[in-house]
């Protein structure tokens, strides 16, 4: 009995802090990436777009992606001179991105 008990109490804990976890709104899709993407990077540009880069899928490598804010939508941009995948991309004062490290 007393284990009874404890296996429903501890249910009924564990229940509740899934639910009070999920309770801070809810996803909503924008908009999807032009290709399938796994390894890659993401970085903040000056102008509140965001811009993907590498893939470690043999689907376009050394492709980028940028989400535009004004439009909702992503829009291929210029390739990398190098495919990457496991990289960080770094905005620099200048205005420039630099892709480091990866394969």
């Amino acid at each position: 009995m007393k284990t009874r008990l404890l296996l429903t109490f501890s249910s009924i804990l564990i229940l509740s802090f899934t639910l009070s976890a999920q309770n801070y709104g809810v996803w909503k899709e924008i908009d999807s990436m032009n290709i399938l993407r796994t390894g890659h990077s993401i970085v903040e540009l000056p102008d509140g777009n965001i811009m993907v880069s590498g893939n470690d899928i043999n689907i376009e490598p050394s492709s980028c992606e940028i989400y535009d804010n004004t439009t909702g939508k992503w829009r291929f941009t210029t390739n990398m001179n190098v495919a990457r995948f496991g990289h960080t991309m770094i905005l620099l004062n200048n205005g420039l991105v630099i892709s480091v490290g990866g394969n």
